[in-house]
């Protein structure tokens, strides 16, 4: 599983931080080596939205993943 969270930092102040979202991939064990499929869910103060993505290239970059998973997810 992969969770990335988006943090707000305002004025670079650890201490003033607060979660702004949530993205988590969860691969669905149903891939091979290649492609692989993953189910998604990626949430802010808008919304969540929950969804598959079939087919994934694994030999690419985990940014490719993420890139995806947000061209999928339109909260």
């Amino acid at each position: 599983m992969l969770r990335i969270t988006i943090d707000l930092v305002p004025f670079g102040k650890e201490e003033l931080k607060r979660e702004i979202g949530q993205i988590t991939i969860i691969n669905d064990g149903t891939g091979d080596y290649k492609l692989g499929n993953y189910k998604y869910t990626v949430g802010d103060e808008t919304g969540t939205v929950k969804g598959k993505l079939k087919g994934h290239n694994r030999l690419q970059s985990v940014f490719h993943l993420l890139k995806s998973v947000l061209n999928k997810a339109t909260i």
